[in-house]
């Protein structure tokens, strides 16, 4: 017998973390007010069906005195031990996975009209109640709206989104807690002390975080470490080597490396330190201690942008990896792809804090006003200027609406020209401004898309062909989206529509789609065109 199964809840107070759900479930058994219809929601491994099973043993245990005094089954009755052998005849459990249909739920109704055989209710748990057809629900609905007083039905399911409301609305709903990682060490450290086995603390949270919140996928995997190793004694050392994962020490050094963003450095660790078919577990591994960095910076205050970006990539990594036979090469150049971006954006930032430095010492030494002014004026490329607000985590716009108020202020008090002609303007980038109009407006940017335009100077020129679109074109909203670019570039960018005729179709085409007209309909003109008359 497996580990889950030997250790599987028989009574509530077994049941670990849903403390909130056994209470419910007690006092309706002591109260003996108890519902016709649950639900229990939760994740894998949560206890769902062992609560199920426990509820049910209850409502048919035979001693009376010792539900109403504990709100537990006693276990020891008749009826309980055949619950607990899975022989009760008044305690059918079904999978909706493989009993999804209509004509399934059709054979239930028939047989719910039949009175207990044996004990005092007739229980139906239906387990992973989501995988059942639509029709099977709508089949479903009046007897779990109106139900004969012997029949209770507990349903379970890890996915209450896929379930009609006219289900749940019908049931009463109670929703199982996500297991924490102390919650999950001290049901490995029951089954140790049973099992007469020992663990270090760090081994034991180690097991408990592949669990990731199950009971029952963290038994399996202390199942094998236990199976594994014909020591009583266990180590993290050894659970690290029995489960396939990498000795820490290379792990942290892989951790700084990344840090680093030596390239060459981190490609020959991976093409040496890491093994083909390690590559899933290292990876994950490795997030495991970068998100404990990032907490820890968390709690002295301090936040490193290239960590977070770090651990959401290497995170996505993971499906990407699964199924592909060389995995080695893959997760080298994804990770050298990622860092090298970074390296640019960081030397991107760098260059242009260096230019607007030098360029603050030229305002300071000559004459502050015309420096200044030549400063605002010169308008920086849009992709650098969105680096540069994303490397402070403030919106582009504002800083430019700030520098042009800034300006204009300026402009005021010196009665300067609004532009000097003499001033270089930076082109505008395609590409920058497709990706600007795209997140605006998507019928403008497939127009744009769709028709072609040209860049000229401050002018963006497009060629269209029908009056509506030139007309929304210079709608209001259109001016208002390139106003927000104009703020963004740091000038004035007009958008010109021009209108352009359609060439006239050929003969044949007319003549075609005149065919299909009335004659009384026709002009003189179209009738010579028609029939060719000269």
């Amino acid at each position: 017998m497996s580990l889950y199964q030997k250790y599987r809840a028989k009574t509530f107070n077994e049941v670990f973390t849903q403390k909130h759900v056994t209470q419910i479930l007690q006092n309706a058994l002591k109260q003996q007010s108890y519902g016709h219809a649950y639900l229990l929601v939760g994740t894998r491994g949560s206890g769902k069906t062992s609560i199920a099973r426990i509820f049910a043993r209850s409502l048919n245990c035979e001693n009376d005195d010792f539900i109403r005094h504990y709100g537990e089954p006693c276990n020891q009755c008749k009826s309980c031990l055949l619950a607990l052998s899975g022989s009760h005849p008044d305690i059918i459990e079904m999978d909706a996975a493989s009993n999804r249909g209509i004509e399934e739920i059709r054979l239930l109704k028939e047989s719910i009209e039949f009175l207990p055989s044996l004990g005092k209710k007739k229980v139906y748990i239906i387990d992973e109640v989501h995988m059942m057809t639509k029709e099977a629900f709508n089949a479903l609905l009046k007897t779990l709206e109106e139900p004969p007083k012997h029949v209770v039905f507990i349903f379970c399911t890890t996915e209450i989104h896929k379930l009609p409301s006219t289900i749940t609305s019908r049931t009463q709903v109670l929703e199982l807690k996500f297991a924490s990682i102390e919650e999950i060490i001290s049901k490995i450290d029951l089954i140790l002390e049973n099992e007469g086995y020992e663990i270090d603390e760090e081994g034991k949270r180690f097991i408990a975080k592949l669990g990731k919140g199950s009971f029952r996928d963290t038994e399996s995997i202390l199942e094998n470490v236990l199976q594994f190793s014909h020591l009583t004694r266990i180590s993290f050392a050894d659970i690290t080597q029995i489960l396939g994962f990498s000795q820490f020490p290379i792990v942290i050094a892989f951790k700084d490396l990344l840090y680093t963003r030596a390239l060459s450095e981190i490609q020959i660790f991976i093409e040496t330190k890491i093994d083909e078919g390690n590559i899933v577990n290292f990876n994950y591994q490795v997030c495991e201690m970068i998100y404990d960095d990032i907490v820890n910076d968390l709690k002295s205050h301090t936040v490193d942008n290239y960590k977070m970006a770090l651990l959401d990539f290497l995170c996505g990594l993971e499906k990407e990896l699964k199924g592909i036979l060389n995995q080695k090469i893959l997760y080298a150049a994804k990770i050298m792809y990622f860092i090298a971006n970074k390296i640019d954006d960081a030397e991107l930032i760098d260059q242009n804090k260096i230019k607007n430095n030098s360029k603050n010492q030229i305002c300071a030494i000559q004459n502050p006003t015309d420096a200044c002014d030549a400063e605002s004026n010169t308008a920086p490329n849009n992709a650098i200027r969105k680096r540069e607000a994303e490397a402070v985590n403030i919106n582009p716009v504002v800083i430019l609406h700030n520098k042009r108020k800034n300006t204009s202020q300026r402009d005021k008090k010196t009665k300067s020209p609004t532009r000097r002609k003499d001033l270089l303007i930076s082109p505008i980038s395609e590409k920058d401004f497709l990706n600007f109009v795209k997140s605006r407006n998507t019928f403008m940017y497939k127009l744009l898309v769709g028709r072609g335009f040209q860049i000229k100077d401050s002018q963006i020129i497009v060629k269209v062909e029908k009056k509506f679109e030139q007309d929304l074109l210079r709608s209001q909203k259109i001016k208002d989206i390139m106003d927000e670019f104009s703020s963004i570039v740091g000038y004035n960018v007009s958008l010109v529509v021009e209108l352009v005729s359609i060439p006239e179709t050929s003969s044949t085409d007319v003549t075609m789609s005149d065919n299909q007209r009335k004659v009384e309909d026709l002009s003189d003109a179209e009738i010579t065109n028609i029939f060719k008359l000269r």
